[in-house]
């Protein structure tokens, strides 16, 4: 029976009015669909019954992704991850986002976290997926740090990728970046095309917004 490659992103609540589209996900997710990955986005804000649907869907997955800012975010990121455990020790779970590129060591400190991806995620996730996958160990994936039994390790870090200084990326936002763009076909939310960057952008992010009508 083949192995799967199904990758379950859960994207716990901000607790607040101000919530917006999980685009660190969706970014993330690119590089992982075209490489024949199967992407399941659980998103507690609008999904019920949330904790069971994560569980349903990890059975057959390669691993779990979470994304979290420092705040409310960690009281479900914990609440999923302890249950995760609970049903499979083994089962990888792998946390992204600011909070856990700021603490990683610390993030790693709690027994129910495998792997925190620091940073920009999109070549490094990819990677790390790959070793799980093939169950290889990812020793020099850049911009991974992990928890083994004795100690946390954190390999070298990833090089940013800014964006392009041009005239072009002002009246086109899809030239700003050699990233990829973001999987908005896999966000269970209105259709929206938003940008926000805050690594070497020369223009304000509100010239780069737009908002598409349902």
């Amino acid at each position: 029976m083949p192995k799967s490659r199904k990758i379950v992103f859960f994207f716990p609540s901000f607790a607040s009015s101000d919530a917006t589209a999980p685009l660190g996900i969706l970014a993330v997710a690119t590089p992982l669909i075209r490489a024949g990955y199967q992407i399941v986005l659980i998103d507690s804000t609008i999904t019920p019954n949330y904790k069971k649907r994560v569980l349903e869907e990890a059975r057959d997955a390669l691993c779990l992704a979470i994304s979290l800012v420092t705040g409310p975010m960690i009281r479900e990121t914990v609440e999923i991850a302890k249950a995760i455990k609970a049903w499979n020790h083994d089962f990888p779970i792998v946390l992204g986002g600011w909070h856990p590129s700021l603490l990683p060591t610390q993030t790693l400190q709690a027994p129910y976290i495998d792997y925190v991806v620091c940073g920009q995620g999109e070549d490094s996730f990819l990677e790390l997926v790959g070793h799980i996958e093939n169950n290889s160990a990812p020793d020099f994936v850049a911009g991974i740090a992990l928890s083994s039994p004795s100690l946390i390790n954190f390999r070298r870090p990833i090089k940013l990728q800014t964006l392009m200084h041009t005239n072009e990326c002002a009246a086109d936002v899809g030239r700003c970046t050699p990233l990829a763009w973001p999987a908005r076909s896999i966000a269970p939310t209105a259709p929206m095309e938003q940008f926000i960057s805050v690594s070497g952008m020369r223009f304000q992010p509100s010239s780069l917004w737009r908002r598409q009508s349902t």
